[in-house]
């Protein structure tokens, strides 16, 4: 609002408001993204103005139905998917497709698990949406633990939020019986167990699609587990 001064003659001094206000509001703290859009539904359907707007507020008022619960993802390269130019193809996209939701891909390529909860907790643009949890591929860093970051970024979350946690996941270096194989596995295990309720193996169900007879058949990979 640095550029914005209410009052005073436009056609003298620059930035001044040229036009009639029907209502201000104000907040002693930032708003999330989400309460931003609900602001300006409001306002937008209080002075007969949702035509001029998109998004969730633009077909109906959000002073009598309830808000859509969206999601963040904060993750690593599985979540941001940079090499996938078809951002329809992203699986935060087709999420956020099938459950009619909005889906924020917070990931970063090459990102550890400490790096991915550090601005999971120093966020607040997101912190009223269910959070997704997807990182440990890349790993800790020094003096932490895929276990203990996962279990910081939840205990960051504000009471009631929805969250869902997904594996690390292993290379095709890493096959079953290897050194990083058996690390990820036991990270994989660990968080499971702290998170019973908010775990979903993906990397199993994807694997699983490799077996003889299911559409991604591939004996080799299969048989090594990646």
């Amino acid at each position: 609002m640095t550029t914005w001064r209410i009052g005073g003659d436009p056609s003298n001094t620059g930035s001044r408001w040229n036009g009639l206000i029907s209502q201000i509001v104000g907040y002693n703290r930032v708003l999330t993204i989400d309460e931003c859009y609900l602001v300006l539904g409001y306002l937008a359907w209080k002075w007969g103005l949702q035509s001029y707007i998109t998004g969730e507020w633009a077909s109906k008022d959000p002073r009598t139905n309830p808000r859509t619960l969206n999601i963040v993802a904060f993750g690593d390269s599985f979540t941001e998917l940079a090499y996938i130019t078809d951002v329809t193809k992203k699986w935060t996209n087709i999420v956020a497709t099938r459950l009619g939701r909005l889906v924020a891909n917070a990931g970063i390529g090459g990102q550890t698990s400490t790096e991915v909860t550090d601005r999971s907790i120093a966020d607040v643009n997101y912190t009223d949406r269910a959070h997704i949890f997807f990182c440990g591929t890349n790993g800790p860093d020094a003096g932490h633990t895929v276990l203990g970051d996962i279990q910081a970024a939840v205990a960051d979350l504000a009471p009631g939020t929805k969250f869902l946690i997904l594996p690390s996941f292993n290379s095709s270096n890493e096959p079953v019986g290897s050194a990083g194989y058996i690390n990820k596995m036991a990270n994989n295990a660990a968080v499971a167990a702290a998170f019973p309720d908010n775990w979903l193996d993906v990397r199993s169900m994807i694997i699983a699609q490799q077996a003889p007879g299911q559409p991604y058949q591939d004996s080799g990979a299969y048989a090594d587990d990646v």
